[in-house]
C-alpha cells in the first residue's frame, strides 16, 4: 500500500554481483551485499550474497555395522587452487574416522590431516602451481559401530577455505552427504533379490538421487 513503490538496488562489490530491477547477476567469485532502499530512504532491506568458484561434494556412501565405510570428497568446476582447507564433521556415535586417502589433485605429501581429531582437518598445498584437475580430492575411511543403528548419518564439510597461488580466495560451495547404514547392501530394493535393479539403484543413490536403499 505503500504511494510510492519504487526501490533503489545496489550492490557494495560490482565486481562480485550486479543488480538491476532485482536480478542478481554474477560477475567473479567474492562476496557482496545486494540491498533494495526505498526512494525516502526510510526502509531497507539487505542480503549477502556469495559468488563461487566451484564446487566440493562429499558423495553418498553406504556400509553396513562393524564394516568399513568409504566416503569420497569431490571438486568440480575446478577454477584452480594452490592451499585447501577442509573441516569435516560425521556422527562420532554410530562413525569412527580411521584413515584417509588422498585424491587425485593433490600428490601425498603435499596433505596432511589428523583422523583422531574431530572436526577432521585436511589440509593441502602446492608451492609451485595452481591444481586445476576436478575429481576425487580425499577419501574417508570410516569403521561402523557393531551396534550402530540403519538410517542415514550426515557428513558435512562445516568450513572450507581454498586460496590460489596468486594468494587470492576461492569461493568453493559445499555440497554435502550420507552415509547410509543398513542391514544389506546388496539388497538395496528390499525385493530379496540380487539383480541389476540393485545395481541401479546404488547407482543412482551416488549419484545423488532422492532414493531409498533397504
Amino acid at each position: 500500500n505503500a504511494s510510492s513503490k519504487t526501490v533503489v538496488w545496489s550492490s557494495s562489490n560490482t565486481s562480485v554481483a550486479t543488480v538491476a530491477n532485482g536480478k542478481v547477476t554474477a560477475v567473479s567469485a567474492g562476496i557482496a551485499e545486494i540491498s533494495a532502499l526505498t526512494m525516502d530512504g526510510e526502509y531497507k532491506a539487505v542480503c549477502v550474497v556469495t559468488v563461487t568458484n566451484g564446487e566440493i561434494t562429499v558423495k553418498n556412501s553406504a556400509g553396513v555395522p562393524g564394516k568399513t565405510a568409504r566416503v569420497n570428497i569431490d571438486i568440480t568446476e575446478n577454477p584452480g587452487i594452490a592451499v585447501v582447507g577442509l573441516e569435516i564433521c560425521y556422527d562420532r556415535d554410530v562413525l569412527t574416522l580411521e584413515s584417509f586417502e588422498n585424491g587425485v589433485i593433490f600428490d601425498d605429501g603435499d596433505a596432511d590431516g589428523n583422523p583422531e581429531n574431530y572436526p577432521f582437518v585436511y589440509n593441502a598445498y602446492c608451492a609451485d602451481s595452481n591444481k586445476t584437475d576436478n575429481g576425487k580430492l580425499l577419501t574417508l575411511i570410516f569403521s561402523v559401530k557393531d551396534d550402530a543403528p540403519f538410517g542415514n548419518y550426515d557428513v558435512t564439510v562445516s568450513s572450507v577455505e581454498a586460496i590460489d597461488i596468486n594468494e587470492r580466495d576461492v569461493y568453493l560451495e559445499c555440497i554435502n552427504g550420507i552415509v547410509r547404514i543398513m542391514d544389506c547392501p546388496g539388497d538395496v530394493t528390499g525385493d530379496g533379490e540380487l539383480n541389476r535393479k540393485d545395481l541401479l539403484r546404488l547407482a543412482k543413490f551416488f549419484a545423488g538421487w532422492d532414493v531409498t536403499l533397504g
